[in-house]
């Protein structure tokens, strides 16, 4: 009886699919007609007495009974596979739209940490994308991104949002990650609509710790310090309930940001050094270089340069042995601006030029603009001033490019004074 049971049990968990429910319903009805035949209560039929038809039907009923429910379940799991798994054909495709999305990330001007989550955002995106192979549009909406336009991604993301959020409390976790899904669109080049999107998927799903996070890192970049330390303690209180020391460390590490952005050092130190032994008791080698290039900021900015550049240089470390060119990059910026302000030229030099290279290598446009920035600095301190007007004229280049106009306004000014300085010589 147990087995039957369990039998029963396992069948049950298919009987949402039409031809199975069908092929069931089938099953028992000619199962129970055999068994009345071979008692003897119901007598046989024949063509004389049924008919051709009927005499089929009920002598083949039970095996087409049978072939229905193997269709049904053959085709469920077909279909799970095609939602689980992105299709072969759109492999190269989704390859490519991940490369394009992220490469774009490069002409932003991002911490670390924000860079690599950004990374995983777009690649989750991308393949909740690839998934919806059943929705119309989806693989021209892919073969747009592959080409760098989120417009048709969008359009079908906001479907989802608003048909999801319309089926009430029990879908709100498939809407909150479609909204998230275009948080992470929008964030390639409208920071506004990437905070509307993020608050969105707070609502629907104020449990998921990325959603805070993201939702506290775009009003960090707004300058909205209050709302961003809001969204990130939101992160560490959902961290210690669900005992994720991932989601504490990455909520104190970003506490840590604001107070460094309020000048408030040593709460700023504190809350990074606690988030740096979380990483290390989790071994998390890339949590450990952030943590330790913030806190080397911390040291260059109080003008402790012994310390900042023996916490950069452990940041170094750590990337070179990762792997992480972007990482390597910052801290051979950050090195190079120690040796700077100590008068070190020649160290710096090297420094600032092997962080150009690498972001030449890379494509980080705002990071060659900072190099050249730093290049013309130095080159204008020696009095070597047509190499220092070359800097300037790269950097402000990049710097318009990529639309960030505090920094064009303020190479623009340094420009200025170097010209003026020649007027008076």
């Amino acid at each position: 009886m147990r087995s039957e049971l369990a039998a029963f049990g396992e069948m049950a968990s298919h009987l949402a699919n039409p031809l199975v429910l069908i092929g069931f319903a089938l099953l028992l009805v000619f199962g129970v007609h055999r068994a009345l035949l071979r008692s003897g209560i119901l007598p046989p039929v024949d063509r004389k007495t049924s008919g051709v038809i009927v005499q089929s039907l009920l002598s083949y009923g039970f095996w087409i009974a049978v072939l229905l429910i193997v269709l049904g379940i053959g085709y469920a799991g077909y279909k799970t596979y095609r939602e689980t798994q992105p299709g072969i054909a759109n492999a190269e495709t989704v390859s490519k739209a991940i490369d394009v999305l992220t490469a774009q990330l490069r002409t932003k001007d991002l911490r670390e940490q924000e860079h690599q989550d950004q990374i995983k955002a777009l690649t989750e995106t991308v393949q909740g994308l690839a998934k919806k192979q059943d929705t119309p549009g989806v693989r021209e909406a892919l073969a747009a991104l592959a080409q760098g336009r989120t417009e048709a991604a969008k359009a079908i993301f906001a479907k989802t949002v608003e048909a999801k959020s319309a089926e009430g409390a029990a879908a709100d976790r498939e809407a909150a990650e479609a909204a998230r899904h275009l948080g992470a669109l929008a964030f390639l080049d409208n920071t506004e609509e990437a905070l509307r999107w993020y608050r969105r998927a707070v609502e629907l799903d104020p449990a998921n710790v990325d959603g805070w996070n993201w939702l506290g890192t775009l009003y960090l970049r707004t300058g909205q310090l209050d709302l961003a330390e809001a969204a990130y303690r939101k992160v560490v209180t959902l961290g210690e309930a669900k005992d994720d020391l991932g989601a504490i460390a990455m909520g104190t590490g970003n506490l840590g940001l604001i107070y460094r952005t309020r000048g408030e050092l040593d709460r700023a130190e504190e809350m990074l050094k606690k988030a740096l032994i979380i990483n290390e008791k989790l071994g998390r080698q890339e949590g450990m270089a952030n943590t330790y290039g913030n806190l080397g900021g911390i040291y260059q900015t109080r003008g402790e340069l012994d310390r900042a550049e023996e916490i950069h240089t452990k940041a170094l470390a750590i990337d070179e042995k990762l792997g992480r060119q972007e990482g390597m990059a910052n801290q051979y910026g950050n090195l190079g601006a120690i040796y700077q302000t100590r008068g070190a030229l020649d160290r710096a030099e090297e420094m600032h030029t092997k962080a150009l290279a690498m972001n030449e290598k890379l494509g980080r446009r705002e990071g060659m603009a900072l190099q050249y920035g730093n290049l013309g600095i130095l080159y204008q301190t020696r009095g070597e001033l047509d190499r220092a007007e070359e800097m300037y004229r790269k950097a402000l280049a990049f710097f318009t490019a990529v639309g960030a106009a505090p920094r064009v306004k303020q190479v623009q000014a340094s420009l200025d004074a170097l010209n003026k300085s020649r007027g008076e010589r």
